[in-house]
């Protein structure tokens, strides 16, 4: 056992390697995650009314494509909780069933090639840019240029999150489900 004086989250440095270390389990959950969403057949399902299974279009893209759109996703869900951190606000934890309707919603609109409402009683942020401009970074940094996304992404009531990313029609989709149950 080691005495309380050495323990990592005594010191700024050791905080600061701790959390780095936590990023890091962060962003390989998460391309876990979404490498599991993207090749499941037919994608996920939703609990939108006549949309569950139903096939919407959606290709999933080259594996190069798919790696981008997976550090999109990571970059973006850590980019968020930074900031909230930042704020002073908790974290936003993973629901697997909103990252999975987040991911369908993502992918909808990407066939559509526009944004739509989602009928889900849930806070839904939404972005596209085009693929070659596309990162994580890009698409916080919209949303931190407008106060009432910003107000959203830091709002404390918010504990769950579940984010989708896809690409079509030469863009990348993102969507971002926030929720406080």
């Amino acid at each position: 056992m080691f005495p309380l004086s050495s323990a990592p989250w005594t010191s700024p440095q050791g905080m600061k390697d701790l959390l780095s270390n936590a990023g890091v389990l962060l962003t390989v959950g998460s391309l876990i995650m979404s490498l599991l969403l993207a090749f499941t057949p037919g994608g996920p399902a939703s609990d939108d009314p006549g949309d569950a299974g139903e096939d919407i279009g959606y290709v999933v893209p080259d594996a190069e494509t798919q790696a981008k759109l997976t550090t999109i996703h990571d970059e973006l869900v850590f980019a968020v909780n930074a900031l909230r951190m930042k704020e002073h606000v908790p974290p936003l934890a993973l629901d697997s069933h909103m990252e999975r309707t987040a991911q369908r919603h993502a992918q909808k609109v990407a066939v559509l090639g526009t944004h739509v409402d989602s009928p889900n009683n849930v806070t839904l942020l939404q972005h596209s840019l085009p693929l070659e401009e596309a990162s994580g970074h890009a698409f916080m940094e919209a949303w931190l240029h407008s106060a009432p996304h910003t107000a959203v992404l830091i709002d404390p009531r918010y504990s769950f999150h579940g984010t989708g990313v896809a690409v079509g029609h030469g863009r990348v989709w993102v969507t971002l489900q926030l929720s406080a149950r």
